[in-house]
């Protein structure tokens, strides 16, 4: 999956990208940090994994792309508390771009 992170990043000209996978927990859910490509991980140590917001639930929820040239004048952002977009110190985001991935391998 680093490869992939890595290929996209480069493809698509970002500054940085992330691949998060669903993980069930006793909550029910979270997102987990699995790759980073363009920065330091340590640039997301101090920031809690992501929460199914708007902006991420299509794509949490695999049900498609999202692409948008600046999400901070999407409809979908800055709509959930406590932040409302993206955490003080928060690498600084404009274009987003995510994409669903599912694992066919069954499960063991």
């Amino acid at each position: 999956m680093q490869s992939v992170t890595d290929l996209g990043v480069e493809l698509s000209g970002a500054k940085f990208g992330a691949f998060f996978y669903n993980v069930v927990n006793e909550a029910g859910e979270a997102y987990m940090l699995y790759t980073l490509s363009g920065v330091p991980r340590s640039a997301f140590e101090g920031f809690a994994m992501p929460r199914n917001t708007a902006v991420f639930a299509e794509t949490f929820g695999g049900k498609g792309v999202v692409r948008v040239g600046d999400i901070t004048k999407d409809p979908r952002y800055g709509k959930n508390a406590p932040h409302h977009g993206m955490p003080a110190g928060h690498l600084p985001v404009v274009s987003y771009l995510a994409v669903p991935g599912e694992n066919r391998r069954p499960a063991k």
